[in-house]
C-alpha cells in the first residue's frame, strides 16, 4: 500500500497555523479532529468573506447604478431645459422677425402712399402749368391774329391809298 499524498494546507487570511504535518498518518485522532474543526472554521471564514465581498460588490454595483441613473436623469433634465430654451429663443427670434416684416410692410405702404401723393402733386402742377401755357399760347395767338389782321387791314388801306394815289398821279399826268 502506498501512503496518502502529503497534506498541503491553505491558510485563509487572519488564521494562524502551527506546524504543518507532512502526512495525515503522522497525526493523531485528536489532531485530525482538531484539523477538521480548523478547516471547517477556515471554510466558514472564507464563506463569510465571500458573502461579505458579494454583499460589498452588490452594494458598490447599486451605488454605481444609482450614480449613473442620477447622471442620466440630470442629463435628460438638462437636455429638456436646453430644448425649452432653444424653443423660447426661436420664438423670440421669430417674433422679432415678424415685427420687422410688419414694420417693413408698413414702411412700404407708407412710401407707396407718399409716392402716389407726390406723383399726384406733380401731375396736378404740370396740368396747371400746361393749362396756363395753353391759355397764354391762345392769348398770344389771338394777339398775333389781331396784329396780323390790323397789319393786313392797314396794308390793304395803304395799298388802296397807294393805288388811289397812283390813279390820281396817272390822271394828273
Amino acid at each position: 500500500m502506498s501512503s496518502p499524498p502529503a497534506l498541503t494546507m491553505f491558510t485563509p487570511r487572519g488564521s494562524a497555523v502551527g506546524a504543518v504535518p507532512t502526512s495525515l498518518h503522522d497525526l493523531s485522532r485528536e489532531q485530525l479532529i482538531e484539523l477538521v474543526h480548523k478547516l471547517k472554521r477556515d471554510c466558514d471564514l472564507m464563506r463569510k468573506e465571500r458573502d461579505q465581498l458579494a454583499t460589498s460588490l452588490d452594494a458598490e454595483e447599486e451605488q454605481i447604478s444609482n450614480r449613473l441613473m442620477r447622471k442620466v436623469n440630470e442629463l435628460r433634465a438638462e437636455k429638456e431645459l436646453l430644448a425649452q430654451q432653444v424653443e423660447i429663443e426661436g420664438e423670440k427670434i421669430a417674433t422679432g422677425l415678424q415685427r420687422q416684416v410688419t414694420a417693413l410692410r408698413q414702411e412700404k405702404v407708407d412710401l407707396e402712399n407718399e409716392l402716389e401723393a407726390e406723383e399726384e402733386s406733380i401731375t396736378n402742377r404740370l396740368g396747371r402749368q400746361i393749362s396756363e401755357l395753353t391759355a397764354r399760347n391762345q392769348a398770344l395767338q389771338l394777339q398775333l391774329d389781331r396784329a396780323l389782321a390790323t397789319i393786313a387791314a392797314s396794308s390793304s388801306s395803304a395799298d388802296h391809298a397807294v393805288g388811289h394815289d397812283d390813279k390820281k398821279a396817272r390822271r394828273d399826268e
